[in-house]
């Protein structure tokens, strides 16, 4: 059983989403700690041939140093109200945008979560089910975890929580893991090898690694063929 860990990143990116496709269980580490302005809370769309950030305004004081699962949403909607009209200039021409845009502006115009986890997991299970990915999701908080054990030991941790027998690490895991306590409690240890393909974006030049958005928007279905 292949078993994959990742935070509930902010509209990820395609490889977020090949990573999940390729495992059993997909494990949200809402445990982790939180860290501002990395993917946590933004990601960038295409917009005018150049890549626009869109960012959750989360208060500093509110989530430092908090688990994901602590971090709460700002009182005020006005950047939900920013973020979808930012995504309907961009993209209400491209191909699939009115398939998708009732779901968008109840995603932000009328969505009541009030924690950073919650939002981002109802974007990340959409996304799922779009491209019909079946993997079970299981989140880290729910687990028999010490949520106190950090980098290697708690990702060894969490597998074997799920009886997980492979790890599928995203590749800057070949930086910090240390392979030797896998082999310990015999979990196989794999490095995901992605790179994705081009595919018809809008305008003339093509911005690799953009979020998911900016390929469903403009290829649909075809998304599946891309992660």
């Amino acid at each position: 059983m292949t078993v994959s860990i990742h935070q509930p990143n902010y509209l990820p990116y395609s490889g977020y989403f090949n990573k999940i496709k390729n495992s059993d269980i997909f494990i949200v580490y809402d445990t982790a700690q939180y860290v501002k302005n990395r993917w946590d809370n933004r990601n960038r769309v295409k917009g005018n041939d150049k890549d626009v950030f869109l960012t959750i305004p989360l208060e500093a004081k509110a989530s430092y140093l908090k688990k994901f699962y602590e971090v709460s949403l700002p009182q005020n909607s006005i950047w939900k109200k920013k973020h979808f009209k930012t995504l309907k200039t961009y993209y209400n021409k491209s191909n699939h945008w009115s398939l998708y845009e009732k779901f968008f502006e109840d995603y932000y115009l009328d969505n009541e979560d009030d924690k950073l986890v919650d939002f981002n997991m109802k974007l990340i299970k959409f996304v799922m089910n779009e491209l019909d990915i079946k993997s079970k999701i299981v989140m880290a908080s729910e687990l028999d975890v010490d949520p106190k054990l950090s980098s290697t030991e708690a990702l060894v941790s969490l597998v074997k929580a799920v009886n997980g027998k492979k790890y599928l690490s995203g590749p800057s895991g070949l930086k910090y893991l240390d392979s030797e306590q896998f082999d310990q409690e015999n979990i196989e240890l794999e490095f995901q090898n992605y790179s994705a393909s081009k595919y018809k974006q809008q305008g003339k030049d093509f911005i690799p690694g953009l979020s998911i958005l900016d390929l469903i928007f403009n290829i649909g279905k075809e998304t599946k063929k891309i992660i």
